[in-house]
């Protein structure tokens, strides 16, 4: 059996939750079971949706935990696109011969509105869909000593975790796939695309480098005042980035006067990593985007680690829905 554990920074933790979950789950025999570790770092539902065809269903799984309520509570999920990605990543999975098991954990520091919003959205989307629900957030929260920054997890946040997962498959048995009950999202949320960045969208092609973050996402990087000019096959969602110590801000525009900003470089930015930017505004299809990197605005308290670099774009793909 393959299990896959997809989800945010919560899911990325390399001594967190996943680890020990999954070895309970195999008990004696680890050999019997795969686990596919389908962490990335702050993105909601809406990015995972997206890379879900890359990280999850390439592997075959016959289980996966989605964990995105952490982030998508957070604000890094737009309300209007929430159950719409909820429910396509639910269709998608069971399409795939895979059941999902949407696993809700806790965060502090953001508003109580925005918690109880989200959770909403995950317990409706689970009800109308027969999606069983593992809930540990008001442990997590409650309890002293679980969260070490109000979101990660410490070790006996992470043991908490697994054991509560352990003992849902104990009391209920594995969850089997099921047929898909006929989804109430938006049709455009189940065909997306990852549209690769090309070198020949540019302004100037020669002043740009090409590379390839974790040897599977190649990328294009720009600096200020070399953009990109990309005609749109769907509706634009966002962009699929890699970041790391010289990343500044990046801006998205369109020809009507239309543009929104966004600083990508954030404290964790020691290392390169794989991001998106979920954009405020969906770009009509058909429509011409200009994405271009700007400098980051110092007053904001983001800082690059690297003095004196000049803050780059390193753009792998658009995010786009087809409908």
């Amino acid at each position: 059996m393959t299990i896959a554990y997809f989800g945010a920074s919560v899911t990325a933790q390399r001594e967190g939750y996943r680890p020990r979950a999954h070895a309970l789950l195999a008990g004696d025999d680890p050999a019997a079971e795969r686990a596919v570790h389908a962490g990335v770092g702050g993105v909601g539902v809406v990015s995972g949706l997206f890379l879900l065809d890359d990280l999850v269903l390439r592997h075959r799984p016959s289980l996966c935990f989605v964990e995105f309520a952490t982030t998508d509570m957070a604000a890094l999920t737009p309300d209007d696109l929430l159950r719409p990605a909820l429910e396509a990543v639910v269709e998608r999975l069971r399409a795939a011969d895979c059941e999902p098991c949407f696993l809700l954990l806790g965060r502090r520091g953001v508003p109580a509105a925005n918690r109880r919003r989200v959770r909403a959205a995950y317990e409706e989307v689970a009800r109308h869909h027969g999606v069983r629900c593992v809930d540990v957030a008001a442990e997590l929260e409650e309890a002293t000593g679980m969260l070490a920054d109000g979101v990660h997890t410490t070790q006996g946040g992470a043991e908490c975790i697994a054991r509560r997962i352990a003992d849902d498959v104990a009391r209920h048995g594995r969850p089997r796939p099921q047929r898909a009950r006929g989804a109430s999202c938006t049709p455009s949320m189940l065909a997306t695309a990852v549209t690769p960045a090309r070198p020949d969208e540019l302004a100037d092609p020669a002043d740009a480098v090409t590379g390839t973050l974790r040897f599977s996402y190649p990328y294009v990087a720009v600096r200020p005042g070399n953009a990109f000019t990309h005609r749109l096959r769907g509706e634009l969602v966002g962009l699929l980035v890699a970041i790391g110590p010289t990343t500044g801000g990046v801006v998205v525009s369109t020809g009507d006067g239309w543009e929104e900003e966004r600083v990508l470089w954030d404290r964790w930015c020691t290392y390169e990593r794989l991001s998106t930017v979920i954009l405020e505004r969906r770009v009509p299809a058909a429509s011409i985007v200009r994405v271009e990197a700007r400098r980051i605005d110092r007053s904001t308290g983001s800082d690059s680690a690297a003095a004196g670099a000049v803050p780059e774009l390193r753009l792998i793909a658009y995010l786009e829905r087809l409908g």
